[in-house]
């Protein structure tokens, strides 16, 4: 609508960047007409592999600990679990739980250590110490090999790649009220400022990247973290992530970490900053925002 152009739409909702780039080397003709009439192709990826690789980990730990639903196993895995997933499988309440496994102080900072290590595996580039960096090596060598792929139909187009914004800027009122226990407060917290060391990683990782290959990257993770002019992030205020994701709407182990409507409108408009090509919209943009 801002464009009043045509705009062709061939991302998988769920694809993490391996399937990307397969669907990517794998166009169908009319998708690769698409690639080849672009002015632009914008490029958003890497959530869902990082999300996979977590939820991976947190499964293997609770399964270690007996707290997944009858019929799991360590065995039966998903390959790829989603949040829903991970939910689902694992016990969350009752006896033997993880709410209620989290609320022990030495089990919340033992489950504090696995997620950062966790997160050593995914932005920690030292092998010898079994951190292979799994963002660099894996995550933006896909988003390379996907941005030279598009290069060769159509090389004049730009190339916007989004980087992740970090979901979990939870105002630490609402961790706390959720939270019942001290304890799982405590690691929630943690688990939020871990997430932030993850996402930085990526940003810096794919601008790195950019400046190689010749892409854009559209700065989403500043625009959802941001502060108002002279106040800063602390965990009783952490940035403004909760208004564009409705993670403070629900309990934690139940929150959903996609944008809203607010959240895809601050998307679009990052990228159309990006573009270069900003114009009156006769209130597109704002009625979006207001409705």
């Amino acid at each position: 609508y801002y464009y009043n152009r045509t705009a062709s739409n061939c991302a998988v909702s769920g694809d993490d960047s391996d399937q990307m780039l397969e669907k990517i080397k794998n166009l169908s003709e009319d998708q690769k007409q698409a690639v080849k009439d672009a002015e632009c192709v914008v490029i958003s990826t890497g959530g869902n592999d990082i999300i996979y690789y977590t939820c991976q980990a947190l499964l293997k730990y609770c399964a270690n600990l007996n707290m997944l639903n009858d019929g799991y196993t360590i065995d039966n895995l998903p390959e790829r679990p989603s949040l829903s997933q991970l939910k689902q499988i694992v016990k969350i309440d009752g006896t033997g739980g993880l709410r209620e496994h989290l609320g022990n102080l030495n089990n919340a900072m033992s489950f504090v250590i696995e997620v950062r290590d966790v997160s050593k595996q995914l932005r920690v580039d030292m092998p010898d110490k079994g951190y292979n960096c799994y963002i660099k090596n894996h995550i933006i060598k896909n988003i390379s090999d996907a941005v030279a792929e598009i290069k060769a139909v159509n090389p004049n187009a730009q190339i916007v790649v989004q980087d992740i914004y970090q979901p979990l800027q939870i105002p630490k009122t609402f961790i706390d009220s959720n939270a019942r226990l001290s304890a799982y407060s405590v690691a929630i917290t943690q688990f939020r400022s871990i997430f932030e060391d993850i996402m930085s990683a990526f940003k810096k990782e794919l601008t790195t990247q950019a400046e190689s290959d010749g892409f854009t990257v559209a700065d989403v993770l500043t625009d959802f973290t941001s502060q108002e002019e002279g106040v800063m992030k602390t965990d009783a205020d952490p940035g403004h992530a909760s208004y564009f994701v409705d993670i403070a709407k629900s309990d934690i182990l139940s929150a959903d970490v996609h944008p809203n409507q607010k959240g895809h409108l601050a998307i679009a408009a990052n990228i159309i900053n990006v573009i270069g090509d900003t114009h009156n919209d006769n209130g597109v943009l704002s009625d979006i925002y207001e409705n």
